[in-house]
């Protein structure tokens, strides 16, 4: 989606561990920190943060095989 910053740099890592450090429970950014990565690992790593949202679609057209733009189901 233009104008949105890619999963490539939307590392919350340090985040993860600061929180860690200072007795804070991470575990929400930790989710959010794995489905970025998941997506990244996906090769979605250019698209912008909407891409976490599509992700969790549950009809899995969100990682249906694409032509033109485009679902293939």
């Amino acid at each position: 989606m233009p104008g949105q910053q890619s999963l490539e740099f939307s590392d919350l890592s340090p985040i993860v561990r600061a929180s860690t450090e200072q007795g804070v429970d991470p575990v929400t950014i930790a989710a959010v920190q794995a489905l970025i990565s998941r997506e990244i690992a996906n090769g979605h790593g250019a698209e912008g943060f909407a891409r976490i949202y599509e992700s969790l679609r549950t009809d899995n057209s969100a990682t249906a095989p694409r032509k033109a733009g485009r679902a293939i189901n």
